[in-house]
């Protein structure tokens, strides 16, 4: 208990270089959890869509007992296991991706896709913020929801409940930045990393403004032009000075801009955090969706609505993201500690990107530049085995994972791996 103790107040204390110490030694999760549910320590239950239709709880089907993929063998060496994005937006339903691959029965491997804890159908320890003061309720924010917190989930997943040598991570946007987080403290346990268009937060804010990922920059100054842009053709045609969107129930347009920034000013009003509940900061996410929307599709409001409509608000942990924010700070540089742990990292890397994804191709492809050149002979074609790789897909926004292509990609890279490990 004393070295508990020890472990809490380092945890809690000024942290450098990487995120928050990961501690998944505690492997005291209570057995026999119901199918579709992975049970962590302190009591956190973590949902999961799985591939099988076996129902085995916390446990894989034992070494050499068939899954449903036409008599396959369930390995023990490695799973897919994917991530998903936010931070702290669970998807309500699987993947295309992961459907496609928990179909095809040329994958011995079992698949799983995860609700992070604090959000979707997983625990939410937080219904509101834990303590009437600022600083003593982040701390307890951080340490149960936060960035170390998170890693050590998958760390358990791996070693507890999968019970596997090593995870195939394919991940999303945030969950793409978590599952760089979890190769750089467990590299040894990464079989594979496929990234989708993972988070611009390996360096805030960016040394070089020009390359900068920060988000909220990017909506500003797409509403920005949207703005500029609705005063001139309001004056080119004569009528109405722009005030007005009648014919799409749009708040008016010239109006985006102020709405933006009045709701910016909430939203990074830390300040505030103590009078919020779970569910007030969930709604905070949503109404950011739909500023990353307005923005991402030129102010179509006919756009934005559908897109709206597909935003399921319950799947949203409004405490987890900002533990999230909490534990990355406004200001770190992850990149030189990962590029030094990451060094000698013998896992093929996939990073993919969609072309009409609102967020800037370079962001993604900063991922590239921590993860070391590999190149292995298979069958005397050896482009086919470089690491790490990159993907555009031209005809695809945010949600890569929808995108057909991207289950060649998966399989492509999970085939690398294989050669490496042989």
């Amino acid at each position: 208990q004393l070295q508990q103790q020890q472990q809490q107040q380092q945890d809690q204390g000024e942290r450098q270089g990487m995120t928050p110490k990961v501690d998944a030694s505690d492997s005291s999760a209570a057995t026999g959890d119901a199918p579709g549910i992975w049970t962590m320590p302190n009591g956190i239950q973590l949902f999961y869509f799985s591939g099988s239709t076996t129902q085995h709880g916390n446990q894989p089907p034992p070494p050499n007992q068939t899954n449903r993929k036409s008599g396959a063998e369930m390995t023990t060496h490695s799973a897919i296991l994917c991530m998903h994005g936010g931070p702290a937006i669970a998807p309500a339903v699987p993947w295309k991706l992961f459907d496609a691959i928990a179909k095809d029965d040329a994958v011995a491997d079992e698949i799983y896709l995860y609700h992070a804890r604090g959000c979707g159908k997983s625990t939410r320890p937080f219904s509101k913020f834990p303590t009437p003061g600022m600083w003593p309720g982040m701390k307890i924010l951080e340490k149960e929801l936060g960035i170390g917190a998170q890693l050590a989930d998958v760390e358990r997943i791996r070693k507890d409940k999968l019970k596997v040598e090593k995870l195939h991570l394919v991940a999303h946007s945030f969950g793409g930045f978590l599952a760089t987080m979890y190769a750089a403290e467990f590299p040894s346990h990464v079989a594979s990393l496929t990234l989708m268009v993972p988070a611009a937060v390996l360096q805030l804010p960016a040394k070089d403004p020009s390359k900068s990922g920060d988000i909220f920059k990017m909506i500003r100054s797409k509403l920005v032009a949207i703005s500029q842009r609705s005063n001139v053709d309001a004056e080119g045609e004569g009528g109405d000075d722009g005030n007005t969107d009648a014919s799409s129930g749009a708040p008016p347009r010239v109006a985006i801009l102020d709405e933006f920034d009045a709701f910016m000013k909430q939203y990074l009003d830390f300040g505030s955090l103590p009078k919020e509940t779970d569910e007030t900061l969930g709604q905070r996410q949503c109404d950011f969706c739909r500023h990353y929307y307005r923005a991402d599709f030129d102010g179509d409001e006919a756009k934005v609505n559908a897109a709206m409509e597909k935003v399921d608000k319950s799947m949203i942990g409004g405490m987890a993201c900002f533990a999230a924010f909490m534990s990355m700070g406004m200001e770190h540089d992850y990149i030189p500690e990962c590029r030094r742990r990451l060094s000698k990292a013998a896992f093929p890397v996939t990073i993919v990107h969609g072309g009409q994804d609102m967020i800037p191709e370079h962001t993604s492809r900063q991922y590239m530049g921590i993860f070391p050149p590999t190149i292995t002979e298979a069958s005397g074609d050896r482009s086919s085995c470089r690491s790490p790789r990159f993907h555009l897909i031209p005809d695809v926004g945010h949600e890569l994972f929808d995108h057909p292509d991207m289950v060649k990609i998966v399989l492509d890279t999970m085939k690398t791996a294989e050669v490496l490990n042989a």
